[in-house]
């Protein structure tokens, strides 16, 4: 969640990157 302002501050192909990242962090939470 927090990764994903950061990343929209940054390029896009970045943000995609993080965004990918952020989800399997969030999924392992929820688990």
């Amino acid at each position: 969640a927090k990764w994903l302002n950061i990343a929209i501050i940054s390029s896009d192909k970045r943000f995609e990157e993080i965004k990918g990242i952020t989800v399997i962090w969030d999924d392992e939470k929820k688990y």
